[in-house]
C-alpha cells in the first residue's frame, strides 16, 4: 500500500508530474485511499478532491496552451488570500481561488448517502430533473459561486476555479456541461477575476 500524502506534503511547490502521480494514486488506488472515505470528504480526501486534482488539471490545461508549469501547491488550509499557486517557467505566477459549487444542499446530502449505502441508487434527483432543469440548477450554483468569492476577493488573485460535478451519463448526449458553460458565458459577469474556470470530473472550460 502507498502511504497516505499529508497536507503539507501538497503545500510544498511540486512539479507538474509529481502532481499528477500524487493524483493519479489518490483516485486509483482504493487500498491508500478508499472509495468511503474519498466520498465522504474527511482529511487529506477532502484537500485533494476539492481542491488539488482541480489545481493539478487547471496547471494541465496551462501546459496545453503553452504556458510551461514549474510547480503547483496549495497554501496552508487557513491562509488569507488564495488557495493555490503555479508558477510557470516563462509567465508570472498565476494566484487561484478554488471553490466547490457542488458542496451545497442536496448534492452534499447524496454524496453521503452514496459513502454509507454505496449499492443504493439514489439519483432520482437528477432523473426528476431533466436536461433542461438540470442545467438551470446548475449555472444558479455556479453563479452564486461565483458572486461569493467576488465579495471576498483576494488582490493578486487572477483566477477562480469552480468545481462542479461531471456530467452524468444520462445527460452526456445533451451536452450538459457545454450548455452550462455557455449559460454561465452569456451572463456577463462582472467579476473581478480575470479568469474563471469551470471543471466537469476530467473536463476543464474557461468561461471569462
Amino acid at each position: 500500500m502507498t502511504k497516505q500524502v499529508k497536507r503539507k506534503d501538497i503545500e510544498e511547490p511540486k512539479s507538474l508530474t509529481e502532481a499528477i502521480e500524487i493524483t493519479e494514486i489518490f483516485y486509483y488506488d482504493q487500498d491508500t485511499y478508499p472509495s468511503k472515505e474519498l466520498r465522504l470528504r474527511k482529511g487529506i480526501n477532502k484537500d485533494i478532491a476539492e481542491e488539488y486534482s482541480g489545481l493539478v488539471k487547471l496547471a494541465q490545461e496551462h501546459e496545453e496552451q503553452h504556458w510551461s508549469v514549474r510547480t503547483v501547491r496549495l497554501f496552508p488550509e487557513f491562509n488569507q488570500g488564495p488557495d493555490a499557486e503555479i508558477q510557470f517557467l516563462a509567465h508570472p505566477s498565476s494566484m487561484i481561488q478554488i471553490t466547490c459549487a457542488n458542496e451545497i444542499g442536496e448534492r452534499y446530502l447524496l454524496r453521503r448517502e452514496l459513502a454509507n449505502n454505496p449499492q443504493k441508487v439514489v439519483s432520482k434527483m437528477y432523473t426528476e430533473h431533466g436536461a433542461d432543469l438540470e442545467v438551470k440548477t446548475r449555472l444558479d450554483r455556479i453563479i452564486k459561486a461565483i458572486e461569493a468569492k467576488d465579495k471576498k476577493f483576494y488582490h493578486g488573485t487572477d483566477t477562480l476555479l469552480i468545481i462542479e460535478d461531471p456530467d452524468l451519463n444520462f445527460l452526456k448526449d445533451r451536452g450538459l456541461h457545454e450548455k452550462v458553460c455557455e449559460n454561465v458565458q452569456k451572463q456577463n459577469l462582472g467579476s473581478k477575476y480575470e479568469r474563471i474556470y469551470i471543471i466537469y470530473g476530467l473536463r476543464i472550460r474557461r468561461v471569462k
